[in-house]
């Protein structure tokens, strides 16, 4: 068993291995757009080989934040798994320290993610600390259909009349001073994030200094309006409002415990939900090793827990 860097020649079986275990598709074109074509940079990513064949694949994900007037760099683990048939052989492991070390020889601060009620205990187990359980808040637009609420988005269903994409060109966002983590915006980022074929499953309202950016997804028969901005302003969330009461049952928000954007959705009267999603941290460097456990100190929307 061999655990090695992935290289391009790996690529087919890594997507036939994901395909296989996701029961999913999954392209060439949309492996370049998320893992090479990042602004923030190119994703980490280990691969375990057993005599020629790919057996597993872990992936850290780049992303830069921006914090106290500076662009911090971190990573996000996702499209990882194991075949079947080599789990409990400690090979999860075993990509998770090598691409670490990597991740550090890159100068990374922390390591964040959003694992699900299944994963969440081994995170913890190799020193990731919980910082929050994400709540969930909504608002209902139309009551005629009140939601049963379900977290999950890969349960849900995009709404295919919906689809199309963004074409927002935002002023350029400077670094700011602020004490709060937020994702670093930027015409690169926006452009690759939201602008393009791939996905094609994203909306935005505002102007081009204040852009936000929505989905709507079809869940149990009901209408989702999601945001994703991790930030939004008193009068765009009034204008999600009026934009959901005409296509949507309810609006939901992710907003992390204590944040401005909680107050903001509170202040609105979105109602919290008893579901959440948990979010951990694994510091890097002492510099951050504090810092990044406090929820207080984060910004957090969906634009960071969406991973595709």
């Amino acid at each position: 068993m061999n655990i090695r860097p992935f290289c391009s020649e790996d690529l087919p079986q890594v997507l036939k291995l994901m395909a296989d275990n996701y029961g999913r598709h999954y392209s060439p074109e949309w492996w370049k757009w998320k893992h090479e074509d990042n602004p923030f940079g190119k994703s980490i990513i280990r691969v375990a080989e057993d005599d020629g064949q790919i057996v597993g694949t872990r992936s850290l994900w780049a992303w830069n934040f921006n914090y106290m007037g500076r662009s911090v760099k971190a990573y996000q683990p996702c499209d990882t798994l194991v075949d079947r048939a080599y789990r409990g052989k400690g090979l999860f492991s075993k990509m998770t320290l090598d691409a670490i070390s990597e991740a550090i020889r890159m100068e990374a601060q922390f390591l964040y993610n959003f694992p699900n009620n299944n994963s969440v205990a081994g995170y913890l187990k190799l020193g990731w600390q919980l910082v929050d359980n994400i709540p969930w808040y909504i608002k209902v637009t139309q009551i005629s259909g009140l939601p049963s609420f379900n977290k999950q988005l890969k349960r849900r269903i995009l709404d295919q009349n919906f689809c199309e994409t963004v074409k927002v060109v935002p002023k350029e966002k400077q670094l700011d001073t602020s004490s709060i983590f937020k994702t670093l915006w930027s015409n690169k980022y926006i452009q690759w994030r939201y602008n393009n074929e791939l996905l094609g499953k994203y909306k935005s309202f505002g102007n081009s200094s204040d852009s936000n950016i929505y989905s709507l997804y079809n869940n149990k028969g009901l209408k989702e309006l999601v945001l994703l901005n991790s930030e939004i302003s008193s009068d765009a969330l009034d204008s999600a409002i009026y934009i959901g009461k005409r296509v949507a049952t309810y609006i939901a928000v992710p907003a992390n415990s204590g944040s401005d954007k909680e107050k903001l959705l509170k202040s609105k009267k979105f109602l919290k939900t008893k579901k959440g999603i948990h979010f951990v941290v694994k510091p890097l460097t002492a510099e951050f090793g504090k810092i990044v456990l406090d929820v207080q100190n984060w910004q957090i929307g969906l634009e960071n827990i969406d991973t595709f």
